[in-house]
């Protein structure tokens, strides 16, 4: 590609980004306006229903910066074994919301799990659903299949164990001529657009050492499928707590350069029972730890943001506390999940990671899970140590 072209197709893809950036903005901001209205007059439900809107625009502004970051950087993806029906069945019905069409799920109950990003894989599902509905504004029927699979597979995939996902949409099809470039950057029929959807999803899914293919006639419809490899061995599956987010108590060392985020963790930490300590670079963590300690008031835990512009970052940060207490309980944060301690957080000296954003139920659960597999070390080597001394 010559410089003028590549020049032009950064110029396609900035307006695109743009355009999209502030539409969510404004609808965004426009809600957060219309709800402070309503708390002034005292109108609480219709305000809780202008904050959730303008949380589904935060969501996709939110899924327009992973697909930037799908191709600004391969990266790591965050895999982990993850059964399908619930990430295939809540994307698929945020991705339609609002829209008039008619959605069909059918998704097998011995469906195989997977070891999946489960943020993104949740992103490639949402482009190939949102390109379909955009493609019949006045309605249609969309339906997504999910079954297990074991060939024939499309080149260039191996024989093995598969999951396919079919999302087939009744709407009018692609032309043949554009069928081929569908899944190319930038490219897009839209008036306004970026053209990184379909081209995002294709990503997503290669990187899952996946597959994604379209077949479409025009007048018809179109079926995008997607194979993704299969973990046939047995995974748990996650099952949501249902009394409610966990609490807890004790100091909490939070990390992070921006003070709206130390703002918002105090908030969220203080809420479910926590005592945030709030430092905003490396240097000032390692101050407030050993601190702790001197006063014999030592932090039961840490959320160190990995990325401090001009200081040490949490990876660091880690490096120093650990040398001190090799037992101390960080989890990893970052907004980048290409970054390998994101990935594998425990080669780096952290019990877990979450990525940003989170909600407080994704702080709350994950803080009682770590917190509980940390808590009383010494104890439990102990007992492990016992046991094999009796057998």
């Amino acid at each position: 590609m010559h410089l003028l072209e590549k020049m032009e197709s950064l110029s396609v893809l900035a307006g695109g980004i743009a355009h999209d950036f502030n539409n969510l903005l404004g609808g965004m901001f426009g809600y957060i306006d219309i709800a402070r209205e309503y708390i002034g007059q005292k109108q609480i439900v219709k305000a809780e229903n202008a904050l959730e809107k303008a949380v589904t625009a935060f969501h996709r502004a939110k899924s327009l910066t992973l697909q930037l970051l799908t191709f600004a950087k391969k990266g790591t993806l965050v895999r982990k074994k993850k059964q399908l029906a619930s990430i295939l069945s809540d994307t698929a019905h945020f991705a339609i919301s609002g829209w008039n069409g008619k959605l069909t799920l059918e998704i097998a109950a011995d469906l195989n799990p997977c070891e999946v990003d489960s943020m993104q894989l949740g992103q490639a599902i949402d482009n190939i659903i949102i390109n379909a509905r955009q493609a019949m504004p006045d309605g249609g029927s969309i339906r997504l299949i999910a079954r297990n699979f074991t060939g024939p597979v499309p080149m260039p995939l191996g024989a093995g164990n598969y999951v396919l996902i079919s999302i087939a949409d009744t709407g009018p099809g692609i032309p043949p001529e554009n069928i081929d470039k569908i899944f190319e950057p930038f490219f897009t029929t839209k008036k306004q657009g970026s053209g990184l959807g379909l081209a995002s999803a294709f990503s997503i899914i290669k990187n899952h050492c996946g597959l994604l293919t379209v077949s479409s006639k025009p007048g018809v419809g179109s079926d995008f499928r997607i194979y993704l490899p299969a973990a046939v061995e047995h995974v748990a599956v996650d099952i949501p707590d249902q009394t409610g987010i966990p609490m807890g108590c004790g100091k909490v060392l939070v990390l992070d350069d921006e003070e709206y985020i130390r703002e918002i963790l105090s908030h969220m930490l203080t809420t479910l029972g926590y005592t945030p300590v709030l430092v905003s670079h490396g240097e000032e963590a390692i101050s407030a730890f050993k601190k702790s300690r001197t006063v014999k008031q030592p932090f039961i835990g840490a959320l160190f943001d990995l990325t401090i512009p001009g200081g040490l970052g949490g990876k660091e940060t880690l490096e120093h506390i650990l040398k001190i207490d090799p037992s101390f309980c960080a989890i990893a944060s970052s907004g980048y999940s290409e970054d390998p301690v994101m990935a594998k957080p425990a080669s780096y000296g952290f019990k877990s990671s979450i990525q940003k954003p989170f909600s407080k139920p994704d702080l709350a659960n994950l803080l009682h899970k770590v917190l509980a597999s940390n808590r009383f070390p010494a104890k439990k080597a102990a007992r492990k140590s016992s046991r094999k001394r009796n057998k």
